[in-house]
């Protein structure tokens, strides 16, 4: 069973390693705003095995959090969503700069972001991006396939990923440039 389990923990921190290589290669290869920020989400959920997850990006205007890239939503939430920091779970997130995992479907049913339809699991991380100490933006990931939960060691490699991400967007400029892109 522990050899099992090493195994599992050895072929997760490869898969992560792997990924890291595919996030910093996208973002010196991609030119295009809009195709790095939907890689950088494909990768982090595809990681994660979440069939829901979001990336929110702060605006520099106004410093509320926009969605720069989705799925799995629902169709009434349309890239440019905007959220006040604070407000709702990637609002609060934003605002404490602390990651939210919610593991129990019984805690999170008291949750504002499991109240609709397209919720499959309890289950949730919500985690901040941020790169020398400015919030970039929050990434979201639910519904993991099978109805799996998420678990402190998925946390740890969201929180690697994170960083990964956080300084890609910083360095490439994508909130400023995705929230200018919306705007035209």
């Amino acid at each position: 069973v522990e050899l099992h389990r090493r195994s599992e923990v050895l072929r997760q921190r490869t898969r992560t390693l792997y990924l890291l290589d595919r996030v910093l290669t996208i973002a010196a290869t991609s030119s295009s705003p809009r195709a790095l920020v939907d890689h950088l989400l494909a990768l982090l959920g595809d990681d994660m095995q979440a069939l829901r997850c979001s990336i929110f990006l702060r605006r520099p205007e106004d410093g509320r959090l926009y969605l720069a890239a989705a799925r799995g939503l629902p169709p009434e939430v349309t890239l440019g969503y905007t959220i006040e920091l604070g407000k709702g779970i990637a609002g609060r997130v934003a605002a404490t700069r602390e990651p939210l995992l919610v593991v129990d479907v019984a805690e999170a049913s008291s949750h504002p972001l499991l109240q609709d339809e397209y919720m499959t699991s309890g289950s949730f991380i919500s985690f901040p991006l941020v790169h020398h100490n400015n919030l970039v933006g929050v990434v979201n990931l639910t519904n993991r396939v099978q109805r799996g939960l998420f678990v402190e060691d998925d946390v740890e490699r969201v929180r690697l990923l994170g960083l990964v991400v956080s300084l890609v967007a910083s360095e490439a400029g994508l909130p400023e440039k995705l929230a200018r892109n919306l705007r035209e």
